[in-house]
């Protein structure tokens, strides 16, 4: 009886590892990211209209490392899943699949404040900054 209990146990003891009680999101990513674009149009003379050109708009990592996504087309917010998290010296990259896309979240180095985002097969960055409404 014990024997069977101890190899039931084990797999379980194995797993708590990899459960979201147990996630390695870095806590300080946790919150809102808005595009540095989308900012400065807002800023401009002609905001409105500059800032509606601007996509995606704001990034919010929820504290078990989800990533929702606010576009401009009809302001929906779309949830990625986490897939990998690798460390490059002093910073991280996320990646995470959105509408059967891959979209690499990157750390700027030594700038807790600064991310950039890079979706698959797109050579295109976008710069985020940490939201502070004012």
């Amino acid at each position: 009886m014990n024997k069977v209990m101890i190899l039931a146990l084990v797999p379980l003891l194995l797993s708590v590892k990899y459960t979201t009680a147990q996630s390695s999101f870095p806590k300080w990513l946790v919150g809102s990211w808005i595009s540095a674009e989308y900012k400065e149009a807002l800023a401009s003379d002609q905001g409105a209209k500059r800032g509606a050109l601007v996509s995606p708009q704001f990034l919010y990592f929820d504290s078990l490392g989800t990533c929702s996504i606010q576009t401009r087309m009809e302001h929906k917010m779309s949830a990625g899943k986490p897939v990998s998290q690798r460390k490059f010296g002093n910073s991280f990259q996320f990646s995470y699949t959105v509408n059967k896309s891959i979209l690499n979240v990157n750390q700027v180095e030594f700038d807790n404040d600064l991310l950039y985002i890079t979706f698959s097969g797109v050579p295109v960055s976008t710069l985020f900054k940490r939201y502070k409404p004012n």
